[in-house]
């Protein structure tokens, strides 16, 4: 893996000088692991997403705010699929033990974007994702339970940075 180099035109010297920033985005970006630890006893578990012959990178959970449970996007490192799971942990006779339930994945050969908006609704039971399923970025909704996607959004554009209002009644989006 090369890292990218960035010319800085307004630096202390007054000259420019080059910044290694990062690597390029088609680049090995690097495996990583969710852990979820039990507060009370300080028991460490890595959650097990039964995707041991891939290479994945896990972006961090999101709790709901009315259930015991997090959501969480996983990637392929190739960037050719993207998992969404909900977890629940629980503690049962001493022991932490997490479920992951997958809920959505989205394949293709050549690329699957970074998520541009995902999380839970409001009442704590669906969890909203873009998906780029008919080859533009739309929200779609999922029963936290798994099932069917339904598509919020359709169209000629794609959809990105989604928010919810502050009384959570109504979602917003940036579109092309």
């Amino acid at each position: 893996n090369r890292i990218t180099e960035m010319p800085d035109y307004v630096t202390e010297s007054g000259y420019t000088e080059v910044r290694k920033i990062r690597n390029k985005v088609g680049d090995n970006q690097g495996k990583s692991a969710l852990v979820v630890i039990e507060l009370a006893s300080g028991e460490a578990k890595m959650v097990d997403f039964g995707l041991e012959e891939r290479e994945i990178s896990v972006r961090g959970a999101q709790w709901s705010e009315t259930e015991n449970k997090a959501f969480v996007s996983v990637s392929a490192i190739d960037h050719k699929d993207r998992w969404y799971y909900v977890l629940t942990p629980e503690v049962k006779e001493d022991k932490l033990e997490v479920s992951a339930l997958s809920v959505y994945n989205e394949h293709h050969d050549a690329w699957v974007n970074w998520p541009r908006g995902a999380g839970w609704m409001p009442d704590g039971k669906h969890i909203y994702l873009t998906s780029e399923k008919t080859d533009k970025a739309h929200i779609y909704v999922i029963p936290a339970t798994g099932g069917e996607a339904v598509a919020y959004t359709s169209g000629d554009f794609e959809v990105r940075n989604v928010r919810f209002s502050k009384d959570k009644k109504v979602i917003y989006y940036s579109a092309s």
